[in-house]
């Protein structure tokens, strides 16, 4: 080929008439002989726009004309916009998403379903407690083990392996049971909800999908991340509210009933499951825990009382119903209405009748009377066509509106507040229900739901915003074009940006014109580009901008201007994804947050307050100045009030407010602030008093304490006064109350001008003679009680003394009894007013008092005397004196009050806090190294309140415990050691005022520390038969006597009765001096239940086994035991050698003889020392040992014997 061949030049006629380069506009006849007056207007306007754009002031918009056909990517080969979804329905689930519930929660079954749920365990719904078991082994007190699930996880998983290839491998459904629910075995993941009460709940046995939705990067995209669970899903649109970002991927929990996003958080290692079943607990390892974002709800909650909750409460009954007909074994299958009525308490038995009408026969008579049975024409629906009537999310939904409908009864809310709107008046009626109702579960699906479809906006921020700081979303419904909110309390105000002549556009010249273009930088071979109405329309669209940003002198050229549907809908796309993006960083940090509440939290509400105000001022195009004076305003008047309800409270005295002594206690949290004012009030004898006053609305606080700062006295009293209604009240009453007084002044002049009212003298009525004689005056004619009788008025004078105390006596008592002067009498909260126990007890003491009636001794009747008897009676038949004690206190509480008194002596030595709490480890970090038995006086305060120091020793014990742990750690010499010194100094200084009473104290909680040996001996005797003798099982009837009512033949063949309570009683006197006078009385238990009951009596194997613990406890004490016989035996003979020595004293007239009868005084005779008492107590020592004295009873009887 000599030459390269050239590519022909196409040539292409522009005056062929078949040849088509371009589609043409369609103009219609009108519009293209004559342009219209909006094309003119544009075309005018074109170059105001360039120069605008070119500026900045706005952005460079695409024009959009509906009638132009709208520019579409050249290079979209593949019709991708067709396969897009749309953008109006509700965004569906992105791959399969077949949720496969277990079978118990597809059949509905209890517990996991319930038909009735009352008003505890729906205000527990949300948070369900531990239930207690009324049987099997945790039902009992006492240590129960905890055992691991390793090896039974183990074991289930290679179990389900087994089963999964003996049917052909592949995936296998394994949660056929209810325990196949547990949490023993298998993979756990826990997952935390983020909202407080989410709008629906699943239950028990229901199933998830976790889907991990990844937006790929433009260009090259290495793929979405790995994660242990969940299933990847590419997704081009975001199913949540905001967008997720390119490369970004969130996991979110997907099922029938919502989507939330879940973030995955690393589980502490010191964090394990205790699982805990009717047998015992069980533990195992956590390896994975989420936190679950707020819900977008896929499934709408039913309004309380519309149709569909009262068609899902049918179909829930008749569902019922046909599972009792399945399970009933009986040919024809029947039923009881008393099985449905248990289960659906709170429906009515006609509703019932009326749902088994339709399936059954009610039989009165024959073989199934009283049941329902089932008709013979009629075929009971499947499993598959009982599932297909209730679903368990229809459930779920229920049970999330009548939890919520019980919250808002709770809160006071009535029926009719809260009823489901109907569809043609539902923005109306969004706009008048309250908030709780607005924020309702039925609500918020409904109105997330809606958004979702394009029907219509969501708040995104306000009051059912489920954080309440503005980080989630709040489902209530706007509408989708911009509309001007209204404010309840008061109009808004008409903006009037045009004030005058000077700021209409039209009389702008162009010269003025152009010189403010000059100021606002606009270059000055653009304006000459300009014509007049282009100048113009310049000037007014900076002026507005500058306007809108707050800046520049020139806002009275601004013109108003309302947001497109366009910005309206571009502006709600911005907040939908700043609320997700800040979700998405709040609950996916890992940060730890601090619960110190030492930070101030005025800050934090300051900037709430902030942000309010700038949402205020967006929503209701308010300036800053604007809702500052409104805030003032509401301030003024809450203070006002607050100043009103104070003075009217305390408008009975005479009062003087001093509010410039208030005090305020502003506590750092938010929730623990309060405000005490202290007012100064003045009684009627010109004394002063204080009460405080208690506020704890923050409003209230705030507001007053800028008043009380900022104004003077003379302000603040016009200001409590400023009310004119108020004012005019206070006239009203005072013109009554001084009506009231002159019409008494009038009353008492009157009757002092009157005088003492005359006495007609009466008629005296000429009686008939009778025969009646007095016994007063002994006329005949009257009796004694007559008022005729001359000695009447003599013998029933009335008492000089009044009877009963008189007002003016009661105020003048209240007066001295109930003092003014103290401030803990009354306290005032709010509406909560609380007294103080002073006053109670005061104002009982005076009701005491003016209850007692005084009368004159001369009134009372005579008491007869009785006679004297000139014989003398033996001294042994007056009774003895009885002497009534109090209870003794326990001495172990007084020890522990004493010892607590010197804990805060030792407190309030100077320099003493280091010591007053324990060291703390985060501080001091290498102090528990070398401390290992720390000690401090909060320590020792605990362990005296637990009753743990017995004795002074073991209290001194722990105190020096502190000054040693000191001196290892800081040295001998450091001053906080010489502090610990000068504690204990103090401490011995105090137990060596009160050595004796300490020493009582201590002989008091432990008898072998007294003296006396036989206290001791009878110590433990007692201790043996308190807790080892009465503590043998089934010992009862040996505690008492025998009651001779039950037993009537017991004494009569028991001579000598003998039981514990008995012993008891002989070990308190202590007659008991040997341990074989004790086990007399102990054998003696077991004979006579030998010879009542017979050898194989179980209660006398009882006996024998009570007399067996007997012998061996003595035998644990044999040492101690004999050592205080021994002592008892050694004194015992000292006091008789002493008393020989006594009766052998030349002193003494000689051997003792019976005396005069004088000498049988009791006083005398029971005159005796403890240590004779101790030794002649046993009556069967007395007999045997010869003593010189004996008692005049002995002596008398000894008489009569000879």
């Amino acid at each position: 080929m000599p030459r390269l061949l050239e590519p022909p030049v196409l040539t292409l006629d522009p005056n062929d008439e078949n040849l088509i380069l371009e589609i043409p506009d369609e103009k219609e006849e009108a519009t293209s002989n004559s342009p219209s007056k909006e094309s003119k207007k544009e075309s005018s306007l074109k170059k105001s726009r360039i120069l605008l754009g070119k500026t900045g002031v706005i952005k460079e918009e695409p024009q959009q004309n509906m009638s132009q056909p709208e520019v579409k990517d050249p290079w979209n080969l593949s019709n991708d916009e067709y396969y897009y979804p749309k953008q109006q329905g509700l965004r569906g689930t992105f791959g399969g998403n077949i949720i496969q519930h277990s079978i118990p929660a597809v059949e509905l079954r209890q517990p996991f379903f319930p038909t009735h749920m009352g008003p505890i365990k729906l205000r527990q719904f949300h948070r369900p407690p531990l239930k207690k078991y009324s049987f099997g082994a945790l039902s009992q007190p006492g240590p129960h083990s905890v055992q691991p699930l390793l090896k039974h996880i183990k074991k289930k998983a290679k179990m389900r392996e087994q089963e999964r290839q003996a049917s052909g491998g592949g995936e296998m459904f394994f949660m056929r049971t209810p325990q196949d629910l547990t949490g023993k075995d298998g993979d756990l993941i826990l997952a935390e909800y983020s909202e407080e009460n989410g709008p629906l709940m699943m239950q028990v046995g229901m199933a998830t999908k976790i889907k991990n939705y990844y937006k790929r990067k433009p260009g090259k995209d290495p793929g979405a991340p790995d994660c242990k669970y969940g299933e990847t899903v590419y997704c081009h649109t975001s199913p949540f509210l905001g967008s997720l970002h390119p490369g970004q991927l969130l996991q979110a929990f997907e099922n029938n009933l919502f989507r939330a996003p879940i973030y995955l958080h690393k589980m502490p290692e010191t964090d394990f499951l205790i699982i805990r079943t009717r047998q015992g607990y069980y533990i195992r390892e956590l390896v994975d825990i989420f936190v679950v974002g707020q819900q977008c709800p896929l499934f709408e909650v039913p309004g309380p009382n519309s149709k569909r909750a009262n068609t899902h409460i049918r179909d829930f009954l008749q569902v019922f119903i046909y599972r009792l007909f399945w399970k009933s074994k009986d040919r024809p299958r029947r039923i009881r209405m008393e099985d449905i009525k248990k289960a659906f308490p709170s429906h009515s038995e006609s509703s019932i009748r009326k749902r088994l009408k339709l399936c059954a026969d009610f039989k009165r008579t024959g073989m199934d009377s009283n049941w329902w049975v089932l008709k013979s024409d009629f075929r009971l629906p499947t499993e598959e066509e009982i599932r297909a009537m209730v679903s368990p999310e229809q459930c779920c939904a229920y049970y999330s509106m009548i939890a919520a409908e019980q919250r808002l009864k709770d809160a006071g809310y009535g029926e009719k507040s809260f009823f489901a709107p109907e569809e043609e008046n539902e923005e109306d009626f969004q706009m008048k229900i309250d908030d709780e109702v607005r924020t309702a579960p039925w609500n918020t699906t409904r109105a997330f739901i809606a958004a979702m479809k394009g029907k219509c906006l969501l708040e995104v921020t306000g009051v059912a915003d489920p954080t309440g700081c503005g980080e989630g979303f709040s489902y209530v419904k706007i509408p989708n074009k911009p509309t001007q909110q209204k404010d309840d309390k008061e109009p808004q105000p008409v903006k009037k940006t045009v004030t005058g002549t000077d700021a209409d556009l039209r009389r702008l010249s162009l010269k003025n014109a152009k010189q403010l273009l000059r100021k606002f930088g606009v270059p000055e071979e653009e304006i000459k580009k300009l014509s007049r109405w282009e100048v113009i329309d310049v000037v007014r669209t900076m002026s507005t901008e500058q306007a809108r940003s707050g800046e520049g002198p020139m806002s009275k050229f601004a013109r108003g201007s309302r947001f497109s549907v366009a910005e309206h809908q571009e502006r709600y796309k911005e907040e939908c994804q700043r609320i997700f993006d800040l979700q998405n960083k709040v609950l996916s940090s890992t940060e730890v947050l601090s619960t110190d509440t030492d930070s101030s939290s005025a800050e934090d509400s300051d900037f709430e307050e902030m942000g309010k105000n700038i949402e205020n001022m967006l929503q209701n195009k308010k300036t800053s100045s604007q809702l500052s004076r409104e805030r003032e305003e509401q301030e003024r008047k809450e203070l006002q009030r607050m100043l009103l309800a104070a003075g009217s409270a305390a408008s009975g005295n005479n009062h003087r407010d001093d509010d410039t002594a208030s005090v305020t206690s502003l506590n750092s949290s938010a929730t623990g602030r309060c405000l005490k004012i202290y007012r100064t009030f003045q009684d009627e004898e010109g004394k002063e008093y204080v009460r405080c006053e208690t506020v704890r609305k923050p409003a209230v606080m705030d507001a007053y304490v800028r008043i009380r700062t900022t104004k003077d006295e003379e302000f603040i009293r016009k200001f409590a006064l400023f009310d004119e209604q108020h004012r005019e009240e206070m006239r009203k009453e005072r013109r009554r109350i001084q009506e009231q007084l002159r019409r008494l002044k009038r009353n008492q002049e009157k009757e002092k001008l009157k005088g003492p009212p005359e006495k007609k003298p009466k008629k005296m009525k000429e009686r008939p003679d009778l025969k009646l004689k007095c016994g007063a005056c002994g006329a005949i004619g009257h009796m004694r009680t007559n008022k005729f009788c001359p000695l009447y008025y003599q013998t029933n004078a009335p008492p000089s003394n009044p009877v009963a105390m008189t007002e003016e006596q009661e105020e003048e008592l209240e007066k001295t009894v109930i003092p003014n002067d103290n401030e803990e009498l009354i306290k005032v909260e709010g509406t909560k007013i609380v007294l103080g126990k002073q006053l109670i007890e005061s104002a009982d003491e005076v009701r005491r008092k003016s209850l007692v009636l005084k009368f004159p001794k001369q009134q009372l009747p005579p008491k007869k005397k009785r006679r004297v008897g000139t014989t003398v009676h033996c001294d042994y038949l007056n009774r003895p004196h009885k002497s009534i004690h109090r209870r003794r206190t326990d001495p172990m509480v007084t020890l522990s009050s004493i010892l607590e008194s010197i804990i805060n002596d030792m407190r309030d030595l100077p320099n003493t806090y280091p010591f007053h709490t324990p060291v703390n480890a985060k501080v001091v970090k290498d102090y528990y190294k070398i401390i290992t038995r720390p000690m401090d006086l909060q320590t020792l305060r605990e362990n005296v309140r637990k009753r743990l120091y017995p004795s002074r020793e073991e209290f001194r014990e722990h105190l020096e415990l502190i000054v040693k742990n000191s001196a290892t750690y800081n040295g001998p010499k450091h001053s906080l050691t010489q502090i610990s010194q000068s504690m204990l100094d103090l401490c011995d200084e105090k137990l060596k005022e009160k050595e004796d009473k300490l020493a009582r104290l201590e002989k008091a909680i432990n008898p072998l520390l007294d003296d006396d040996d036989q206290v001791a001996f009878s110590f433990i005797l007692d201790n043996i038969v308190t807790q080892k003798m009465m503590a043998v099982p089934d010992s009862w009837p040996f505690h008492h006597p025998v009651n001779k009512k039950f037993v009537p033949d017991y004494y009569k063949v028991i001579i000598n009765p003998m039981d514990l309570e008995t012993i008891r009683k002989n070990i308190s006197k202590h007659k008991y001096q040997s341990r074989e006078s004790f086990l007399d009385d102990v054998n003696l238990i077991l004979a006579n239940s030998v010879k009542y009951n017979g050898p194989e009596s179980q209660y006398t194997k009882t006996a024998q086994e009570i007399v067996n613990i007997c012998y061996q406890t003595l035998t644990e004490y044999d040492e101690h035991l004999t050592q205080l016989e021994k002592d008892i035996c050694t004194a015992k003979e000292a006091a008789l050698e002493e008393a020989e020595l006594e009766s052998l004293d030349p002193m003494t007239p000689g051997p003792y003889t019976p005396q005069p009868p004088d000498l049988y005084d009791t006083n005398t005779s029971l005159s005796m020392s403890r240590d004779a008492s101790s030794v002649f107590q046993d009556e069967s020592n007395m007999s045997v040992l010869d003593i010189p004295t004996a008692t005049p009873e002995k002596q008398m009887r000894q008489g009569r014997g000879r």
